[in-house]
């Protein structure tokens, strides 16, 4: 809760206390009002108790308001019972001057490691992995600001029978290494396709396969080249969306472990024997009520199960790594798969004391509503939506941004962060896990729930504070209208705001404010001449207000990881 907020609900809680009333733990007491222009904040708390107390509602407001003597805020009832609150201006001034935007101090940091991207190896990044990234990243981000240890690891898809495909395909053919981007491409979904329908190259991948998870040394050599070919590509498109790992871990990075545990697994008989294959039952851990199927530790054919790398790397991120949290940002339907290694690590007592949270996504639609495809009905490859949505935007800064003082370059800076703003505004301003239609023209606009607005907002500041010759940093808040005090109220939320998209991992709450916040700036700009004002402690005051607007937009852009440019 803010600060404001805070003091404010005591001084209702207090109030209700006098009256008898008893109040449960978590009771929300006061809230935003629905109705600005009659009051800043309100209580329905009199409506809540109405049935218990056996009393009319409008009478228990009264009875509140009467015990309420304090200078800083108004009371007044409203309707049936409701009690509306406005806070006084000095109040207000003198609680937002005390805010501190960046205290984000943990007593005790506990760490994070966090789990997104999940890119496969020998395929290009496509738009299935945009949503990981930037909500990874995003919430990566936030937790550092709260002041967490944390670390982000890709856990890129790099071992397995898909790498016998390519090594088998690569043999075959008598390819000469390193291969190119596009022929990786190619080959893994040829290699694909055929070892379902020739049994005999399947035989040569399985043995291909086995003969690279017994590190021979031609199979790594080769595994290897094509592996870092890879990943320099994926780095390139990341860096493009701004989104960094301090890991770039695979699944083979747990092969070792995933040995082990099998070894571990079968000597403590928590596998056992089912139709061939080996299982971990989970008839004990339920999901939504609903049986879990067994987790499968090793198939029939004695090939070890993918969910086996995933519990094996569980296993390093505690034992090793000590994380004290894991998150994974994986789509939501894998929700299945993650509580099947939850529940694995629960009964192996792999998890110790760890949480372990699956935070699952909803998928990017076309406007059709159905999942983003290309005409052919493959995978939009993320590079072509970047690349398109940079070219409209070079458009969009045409028509929008005065270009006539600016380079070629700056010009190409700008509209690189207006499209990249816009493609991460579009995905964050959404539930986490809702599905969205990505429509670049809606989301581009300079207007409205976008991006390019928000960065066209906070550009305005900058400039605003660069015409300015005055010194307004150690100036008092004096708040004269309706227009600065909504700005200030708005600005005292921040922290609070901070809090609650980190606790519900909700990053469109923050965006969500960032939006409102820009809008009521705007109000303020149009509706307070800054600079043309003829007194300087309302001017400064005003100016200071722009300052810290401004400031906030530079935490929301250092968590969303987007570049907000000097001028435009």
């Amino acid at each position: 809760m803010s600060l404001l907020k805070e003091t404010i609900e005591k001084i209702i809680k207090d109030s209700i206390i006098k009256c008898g009333i008893e109040l449960p733990d978590n009771i929300q007491i006061i809230k935003d009002s629905d109705r600005p222009d009659l009051s800043d904040f309100q209580s329905n708390i009199a409506m809540i108790f109405s049935k218990q107390l056996h009393k009319n509602p409008k009478q228990i407001a009264q009875d509140i308001v009467s015990n309420i003597d304090s200078k800083d805020i108004q009371i007044s009832i409203d309707g049936p019972g409701f009690i509306n609150i406005k806070v006084n201006n000095d109040f207000l001034s003198e609680i937002l001057t005390t805010e501190d935007f960046n205290k984000r101090h943990l007593d005790t940091p506990k760490k994070i490691i966090i789990d997104y991207g999940g890119p496969n190896v020998a395929k290009s990044l496509h738009v299935g992995h945009l949503r990981s990234s930037i909500i990874g990243e995003s919430l990566k981000n936030l937790a550092r600001f709260k002041g967490y240890d944390v670390v982000g690891d890709i856990h890129i898809g790099d071992w397995g029978l898909p790498m016998g495909m390519i090594i088998a395909t690569i043999k075959e053919e008598k390819l000469q290494l390193p291969l190119s981007v596009s022929d990786l491409n190619k080959i893994y979904p040829f290699a694909s396709k055929r070892s379902k329908e020739d049994e005999k190259f399947m035989s040569v991948v399985q043995e291909e396969t086995k003969k690279l998870q017994n590190k021979d040394k031609e199979n790594i050599a080769i595994w290897s080249s094509f592996k870092n070919t890879s990943v320099a590509d994926i780095k390139k498109t990341l860096d493009i969306l701004n989104v960094d790992f301090d890991l770039f871990y695979g699944e083979s990075d747990a092969n070792d472990d995933v040995n082990y545990l099998v070894s571990e697994f079968r000597q403590k008989g928590i596998s056992t024997q089912s139709e061939g294959a080996e299982i971990i039952d989970l008839k004990d851990y339920p999901m939504d009520n609903s049986p879990v199927p067994p987790f499968i530790m090793v198939k029939s054919n004695g090939a070890v199960m993918y969910g086996m790398t995933d519990v094996a790397t569980l296993y390093d991120r505690i034992e090793r790594q000590h994380a004290d949290i894991v998150w994974y940002v994986v789509d939501s339907r894998q929700a299945l798969h993650f509580h099947q290694v939850f529940s694995v690590a629960e009964i192996t007592k792999i998890k110790k004391n760890t949480q372990l949270e699956h935070l699952g996504f909803g998928s990017v639609l076309g406007v059709d509503g159905k999942p983003l495809k290309t005409r052919s009905g493959d995978n939009v490859a993320l590079m072509d939506l970047i690349n398109d949505t940079l070219k409209i935007a070079e458009q969009k800064v045409s028509e929008n941004v005065k270009t006539k003082d600016l380079s070629e370059a700056e010009k190409k800076d700008i509209a690189t962060s207006v499209g990249i703003s816009a493609i991460k505004f579009a995905d964050l301003i959404n539930p986490r896990t809702t599905d969205y239609i990505f429509n670049l023209e809606k989301f581009i606009s300079f207007e409205g729930k976008t991006g390019p607005y928000i960065l066209y907002t906070a550009v305005r500041i900058k400039s605003l504070l660069r015409e300015n010759n005055t010194d307004f940093k150690d100036s008092k808040i004096i708040l004269s209208n309706s227009y600065d005090k909504a700005l200030a109220i708005k600005l005292c939320n921040f922290n609070e705001i901070i809090d609650r998209a980190f606790d519900a991992r909700a990053i469109h709450i923050l965006t969500q404010y960032i939006y409102e916040l820009a809008t009521i700036f705007n109000d303020f700009y149009h509706n307070c001449r800054i600079l043309s004002e003829e007194n300087n402690d309302i001017k400064n005051s005003w100016l200071k207000l722009s300052s810290m607007t401004l400031k906030v937009f530079e935490i929301f852009a250092n968590i969303i990881k987007i570049n907000i440019p000097e001028r435009m």
